[in-house]
C-alpha cells in the first residue's frame, strides 16, 4: 500500500508557488496570532493533518454499506484516499495559469477557470472550521436544553455520543467541494472572470478565496446563490481574479436607460442618498465599458484583462487580510505593515467566531425546543453589522472609493425606481428537535 500523504493543504501549493520571488524557492508568511515574519517553503504552510481523508469505518452512514459489500472495517479504516482525489483534481484545475494570461480562450477553459474558483472556495480552512463549530456550538445548545427540561445525565450522554463525528465533519467537508449535484456548485457558472493585474505586490491570505456582495458591505456571510454575490481571489503576486454574475451588464444597461428616459435624479438604494443624473450616467457606461464581455465566435470567449491603481492592489490586499484566519503570505517581509493593520483594526481577531456562534436561531414552544441555522434577513443583518465594523471601515475608506470593487458596487446599487435591496435566496436548513 502506498503512504498515505500525512499533510493536506487547504490551499494548493501551486498557488503558493507562484507568490515566490524568482530567485527564492520560499515566501514570506506572516502569523496573525504571533505577529510574527518567517520564511517557509510552499510544502510546510497552509496544510492541515489528513484534512482530506478520514476512516470511512467511523462513519456512522457506512454501516450497511459495510454489510452489503462483505468487507471488513480493517479494510475501510484504511481506505483513506480523498488527499490522492485531491492532487488529481489539483493537476486538472492548475492548468489555468497556462491560459489566464491570454485574451481569448475556449468554453473549456472558461468552464475550467470556474471550476478553480468553486473548488478552491469551499475548499477553505474557513468553510472547515465553521461546519466543525456549527456542529459543536449545536450540541452544546441541545444538551443545555435537555437539562433545563429535565432529562436524565445518562440521556444526554447518549445524545453526545451521536454528536458528528471528526470523520463524518470531514466527509461533509469533503462532499461540498466535490459533489457536482451541489447548487452552490452550479451558482459559479453563472458568473463570469476578469483578471486583474498589477506590478505591485498581491498577498495571499490563508482563505484567498473570498465571497462579496455587490448590495451588501460584507464578506463570505451571503455566499454562493445569494443575490448579488460576486468573488475575488488572489492567485499570483501579479494577479487577482474576479468573478462578476453574468447578468450585471445587461443589469446596468436597463438602469442606464431608465435614467436617461427619467428627470428624476437616480439614487443609491443602500444610503438612500440622491445621484446626479450626468454622474450616474456617467459612472454606469464606464463601468460597462470596463467590464462587459466582447461577443463570443468561433467557439472563442473573451476574458477581459484589467490593470489595477494603487488603491486597487491597498483594497485587494486588505480583503485577504480581512478574510484569513491566522496566515498571510507574501513575496516580501511586509510585517511591518501588517502589524500596523492590526493595532488599527484590535476587534478583527473574534470577528468569524462571534458571527457564528450567534447564527443559530432557537425556536420556543410549549411541545418542543428547536435549533435551526435558518434566521431571517433582518435578525441576520443585525448580527452582521454588529461585528462588520472593520470591514465597513475600509469600504468607507478613501482608497476604496477609488478602486474598482467600490465603483461596481455603487453602479450596480443606482436606481431610478422604488428599487428595495435584493433578498438572500432561502435554502433549506435541518432542525433538530427536543420534545418537552
Amino acid at each position: 500500500m502506498s503512504k498515505v500523504p500525512i499533510n493536506h493543504h487547504y490551499v494548493p501549493q501551486f498557488i503558493i508557488r507562484k507568490f515566490q520571488s524568482d530567485d527564492s524557492s520560499s515566501v514570506y508568511v506572516f502569523d496573525c496570532v504571533t505577529q510574527k515574519s518567517f520564511t517557509q517553503s510552499p510544502k510546510n504552510i497552509l496544510y492541515g493533518k489528513f484534512l482530506y481523508s478520514f476512516n470511512l469505518s467511523c462513519l456512522r452512514e457506512y454501516e450497511i454499506y459495510i454489510k452489503e459489500k462483505g468487507l471488513s472495517s480493517d479494510y475501510l479504516a484504511a481506505k483513506m484516499v480523498y488527499e490522492n482525489k485531491m492532487k488529481d483534481v489539483d493537476g486538472k484545475i492548475s492548468n489555468i495559469y497556462n491560459f489566464i494570461h491570454k485574451d481569448k480562450i475556449t468554453y473549456e477553459e472558461n468552464a475550467l477557470l470556474i471550476l478553480f474558483f468553486a473548488i478552491n472556495y469551499f475548499r477553505s480552512l474557513k468553510n472547515y472550521e465553521n461546519q466543525k463549530h456549527g456542529s459543536e456550538l449545536l450540541v452544546h445548545y441541545i444538551r443545555k436544553s435537555m437539562k433545563e427540561h429535565g432529562l436524565s445525565e445518562q440521556q444526554i450522554e447518549t445524545y453526545q455520543n451521536d454528536k458528528l463525528t471528526e470523520d463524518e465533519i470531514k466527509l461533509l467537508f469533503y462532499e461540498t467541494i466535490f459533489s457536482s449535484k451541489k447548487d452552490f456548485i452550479k451558482s459559479f457558472y453563472e458568473h463570469y472572470c476578469i483578471v486583474l493585474e498589477s506590478d505591485n505586490q498581491f498577498i495571499l491570505g490563508d482563505t484567498p478565496f473570498i465571497c462579496l456582495n455587490l448590495y451588501r458591505d460584507d464578506i463570505n456571510n451571503n455566499g454562493p446563490n445569494k443575490n448579488g454575490s460576486f468573488f475575488i481571489a488572489s492567485i499570483s503576486k501579479n494577479k487577482n481574479i474576479l468573478l462578476l454574475p453574468r447578468y450585471l451588464p445587461l443589469s446596468l444597461m436597463t438602469t442606464y436607460d431608465e435614467i436617461e428616459s427619467n428627470d428624476k435624479n437616480p439614487y443609491d438604494i443602500i444610503s438612500k442618498i440622491k445621484v446626479k443624473k450626468h454622474f450616474a450616467k456617467k459612472l454606469i457606461i464606464k463601468i460597462m465599458n470596463l467590464i462587459t464581455p466582447e461577443t463570443s465566435n468561433n467557439n472563442l470567449m473573451s476574458l477581459i484583462h484589467y490593470q489595477c491603481s494603487d488603491e486597487d492592489v491597498e483594497v485587494l490586499n486588505q480583503l485577504q487580510i480581512l478574510n484569513s484566519i491566522r496566515f498571510i503570505v507574501s513575496e516580501n517581509d511586509i510585517s511591518q505593515y501588517l502589524i500596523h493593520f492590526f493595532k488599527k483594526n484590535k476587534n478583527l481577531k473574534e470577528r468569524n467566531h462571534n458571527i457564528v456562534t450567534e447564527y443559530y436561531k432557537i425556536e420556543e414552544t410549549d411541545r418542543y425546543t428547536a435549533y435551526s441555522k435558518k434566521i431571517n434577513n433582518h435578525i441576520h443583518d443585525e448580527i452582521l453589522q454588529r461585528y462588520h465594523k472593520e470591514i465597513i471601515n475600509i469600504y468607507r475608506s478613501k482608497n476604496y472609493t477609488r478602486s474598482l470593487l467600490y465603483k461596481i458596487q455603487q453602479a450596480s446599487r443606482l436606481s431610478i425606481i422604488n428599487k428595495s435591496i435584493p433578498g438572500n435566496v432561502d435554502h433549506e436548513s435541518p432542525i433538530i428537535y427536543i420534545n418537552k
